[in-house]
């Protein structure tokens, strides 16, 4: 009797066994070609091979069974008998498991490596248990609390205002823009007044400029929409919100019809490994993205809750397949894996990052530019992009996480000492007024 219903779970599989394998073939095709369009690259000119690579690309999406096939039978199997669920569940898990492979979307298979969860979620936990901060931007109790002094309020208030002028320098210098951070100040601080700003600085800079102040534009745009009280939450996230913060992020460095809309034909990414889809396939690989963004309402809401009661222990914050800050690592790896406007697309994934960061109630990240840590921000791209390997992407981002936490943890320290040490030695019957 065994043998019989495994025969027919075998035969219930098979109209789904074939195209799998082919897709698997394909695959491994398509990762052979690209190895060769890399090798080619310092010798004989790769565009002969781009082509061929694109065609392996295709090939292997297109073997993939339809998604909205297997999603039915799998719903059809949870309403009718166990045998029927047993065969639904396991083509969809096989299935599911290849789906996006090319994107490598298994967050489960990451969150048993990601060692730096723990020591930056140490750190958020002592932030609010010793401070009381908690989400962006810290609260004004939090800022004016008289009970660690005037110098860590000034510390924390400093830290606020000053966040998004750091942000918009290193994101845009990652870009290859040659303002320097003390340009980049008085044209926000223009921007912020409404005044104009291109006649601070020569005409070579004049691009760079916009960016700076678009990045800057943007930065707000979102913290009066997305992340104003109460923010929008990632899994309602559209692409209509995505295509109109591209607007805004190149407002005066595209012509208008590229703003905000997705690019039609085939992009090189200068100085990256990523071969980018063809223009046709963004629409869809865009669809994707938001349809996953969607499933991921109950599970991330369930790890945001969480944290927010400050229920996640470090042990459970660590092997959290849905941890806030993974799903928001591969968002932006996502994105920029599409890459799906003709510019601009690296300053969106940071602000897109940024967003998914608080509006899950954590603090934002500022990815250094010009030096050690680009780098290893664009190795772990480029990882994913020839390995297929989000896990290096996903650690950086918690690494950044940590040390942003660390690094704001230890200046409060440091001014919250300096409090005490004051109030010590000050002379006795001495008073404030």
């Amino acid at each position: 009797m065994v043998v019989i219903l495994l025969l027919l779970l075998c035969s219930w599989l098979s109209d789904f066994d074939s195209p799998l394998l082919r897709a698997q073939d394909a695959l491994a095709r398509f990762r052979t070609e690209k190895q060769r369009y890399y090798d080619a690259r310092s010798g004989v000119p790769c565009a002969s091979l781009y082509p061929t690579l694109q065609a392996h690309r295709f090939t292997y999406r297109a073997a993939l069974p339809d998604y909205s096939s297997v999603r039915s039978l799998f719903a059809a199997g949870q309403r009718g008998d166990a045998s029927n669920l047993c065969r639904s569940g396991a083509v969809w898990l096989r299935y599911a498991s290849a789906l996006f492979r090319p994107l490598a979307v298994d967050p489960t298979s990451l969150a048993p490596e990601l060692l730096d969860v723990w020591d930056g979620q140490a750190a958020l936990d002592q932030l609010r248990d010793e401070f009381g901060v908690a989400g962006w931007p810290p609260s004004s109790a939090a800022i004016e609390q008289q009970a660690h002094g005037a110098a860590v309020a000034e510390v924390l208030q400093r830290h606020v205002s000053d966040f998004v002028l750091h942000f918009t320098y290193e994101s845009n210098r990652i870009e290859g823009s040659r303002l320097s951070l003390a340009d980049t100040k008085r044209v926000l601080d223009n921007v912020a007044q409404g005044w104009p700003y291109l006649h601070l600085l020569p005409p070579a800079l004049h691009t760079n400029a916009h960016e700076a102040a678009d990045h800057f534009r943007a930065w707000e745009w979102l913290e009066a929409t997305l992340l104003a009280a109460p923010p929008v939450p990632l899994w309602n996230l559209t692409e209509h919100h995505i295509r109109e913060l591209h607007e805004r992020v190149t407002q005066h460095t595209l012509a208008p019809s590229s703003a905000g809309a997705y690019r039609t034909t085939a992009i090189r990414v200068v100085g990256a490994a990523l071969v980018a889809p063809q223009g046709e396939e963004v629409d869809a690989l865009m669809l994707k993205l938001q349809h996953w963004l969607h499933s991921l309402e109950e599970p991330l809401g369930q790890s945001i809750a969480r944290h927010a009661a400050g229920d996640a222990s470090l042990s459970a914050a660590a092997t959290d397949p849905y941890h806030p800050v993974t799903i928001a690592a591969l968002l932006h790896l996502f994105f920029v894996q599409i890459h799906p406007f003709t510019d601009g697309n690296g300053r969106t994934a940071r602000l897109l990052l940024n967003y998914a960061l608080v509006s899950s109630g954590f603090p934002p990240i500022n990815i250094p530019g010009g030096g050690d840590e680009e780098q290893r921000y664009m190795a772990a791209l480029q990882r994913c992009s020839t390995d297929m390997d989000a896990q290096p992407f996903v650690v950086f981002v918690h690494q950044q996480m940590r040390d942003e936490a660390s690094g704001l943890l230890h200046r409060l320290r440091e001014a919250k000492k300096h409090e005490d040490n004051t109030l010590e030695h000050r002379p006795q019957g001495a008073n404030d007024d």
